[in-house]
């Protein structure tokens, strides 16, 4: 029983071993995000408001050990773009002020075949958000630049359509949600806000 039980584990491995594969890809999409929306609520400075990004272009990198047809672990770095708002204080002044996102994740990807060339696939994981604050106008002196990484829950759904063993196109999107940052006046003052990204993307991806 033990001897057939470890021939058929062995089996199991050498099968998952020889259909396993190493992908890379890079992508580009854009990325929709209420960070400007956030800097805006941030400062009671903000009288009136000009202009605040939405969205930007994205381009993603992204790599994976796939164990099978169902399942691979996925790494992947993002570069969200930079999310300006600008506006007037009371007074009239101009004031504006930036956030700059980036991030890489991890995570597991879960993939149900439809026929042999398309694919259907989710993805879960964790995120690391690099957010980095400047001031543009007004007050500057006092509010230095300030980098604030935080880690956060993503996910993912999207497809896959193989036009070879070794090359494929695939369409995503992708979202982490929650991701503080922090800014601090010279003074020793804190301001906290939290701001999410959703990155819808098409990429190619060779395996190997």
């Amino acid at each position: 029983m033990n001897m057939k039980f470890v021939l058929a584990a062995s089996l199991t491995i050498l099968s998952s071993a020889a259909s396993a594969e190493v992908y890379l890809g890079v992508g580009g999409g854009i990325t929709r995000t209420n960070a400007a929306e956030r800097l805006t609520q941030t400062f009671a400075d903000y009288a009136t408001v000009d202009k605040k990004d939405t969205s930007k272009g994205t381009y993603i990198l992204f790599g994976g050990y796939a164990f099978n047809k169902n399942f691979a672990l996925e790494a992947s770095y993002i570069d969200f773009g930079k999310y300006k708002a600008s506006g007037h204080d009371a007074s009239g002044t101009s004031i504006s002020d930036s956030l700059d996102a980036k991030a890489f994740s991890i995570g597991a990807v879960g993939s149900y075949p439809l026929g042999d060339s398309f694919s259907l696939d989710g993805k879960l994981g964790v995120g690391l958000v690099s957010q980095k604050y400047s001031c543009l106008d007004l007050a500057c002196s006092v509010l230095p630049e300030k980098t604030t990484k935080k880690a956060v829950i993503m996910g993912a759904i999207g497809a896959h359509w193989y036009f070879s063993k070794h090359v494929a196109l695939r369409a995503a999107y992708e979202h982490f949600g929650g991701a503080d940052y922090e800014i601090e006046r010279t003074d020793g003052t804190k301001f906290k806000k939290t701001a999410d990204y959703g990155l819808l993307y098409a990429g190619a991806e060779a395996r190997f």
